[in-house]
């Protein structure tokens, strides 16, 4: 074991190595290294958590995601995309497990999600269902100006997401009432004489 002896936060042994993290986030390797499985590859910093495999190493990084170095004959030290959000790795003798944290929003379509562009996109809601004017969920990306649930008309938000105008009143008005009624500003007024709307 390299000295000093100190600071260390976690550690992993492989088949014929071993592997610390520092309290700084720098792994410490030691032991047989043939295979490169010691040769933590730059930058050293900012790992959480380690693991050793039998002749590779893999590192977890505080942003979540994997580094991976050593014998790569079973392909173990290729991460698979996204090499994003996981929380705790274990290495195998030829093989590494990772579990990955998942949300909406991650940028992966999981099991449950429709879809997940990071984010609220043209085609994703924020939720992670597909865009689409009437599901409830407002999407100003998509284009929306509003989202009430439904493509009904009338009722303040049109089939196509878009904020209706309101109509302007209007009174009708006959006999000695339509005077009085005049008096109403912003109101357009339609006098009714002999049958004629004018």
């Amino acid at each position: 074991m390299p000295e000093p002896n100190t600071d260390f936060v976690a550690f992993a042994a492989g088949w014929a190595h071993s592997l610390g993290v520092k309290a700084d986030g720098s792994i410490v390797a030691w032991g047989a290294n043939h295979s490169g499985q010691c040769d933590v590859p730059p930058p050293n910093a900012d790992f959480v958590a380690v693991e050793a495999g039998g002749y590779h190493s893999i590192g977890l990084k505080a942003d979540g995601s994997i580094v991976a170095w050593g014998t790569n004959g079973a392909n173990q030290c290729n991460v698979p995309p996204p090499n994003a959000g996981f929380v705790t790795v274990a290495a195998g003798m030829h093989h590494n497990l990772g579990l990955r944290e998942v949300w909406c929003g991650d940028g992966v379509v999981d099991t449950d999600e429709e879809c997940d562009d990071g984010g609220e996109s043209t085609t994703c809601d924020s939720n992670c269902t597909f865009a689409e004017c009437g599901d409830g969920t407002l999407n100003t990306t998509a284009g929306e100006e509003c989202d009430d649930g439904n493509t009904q008309p009338d009722d303040g938000c049109n089939a196509t997401c878009q904020i209706e105008q309101e109509p302007i009143p209007t009174v009708s008005a006959w006999g000695m009432t339509a005077l009085a009624l005049s008096l109403l500003a912003g109101y357009k007024l339609y006098f009714r004489r002999r049958g004629a709307l004018r």
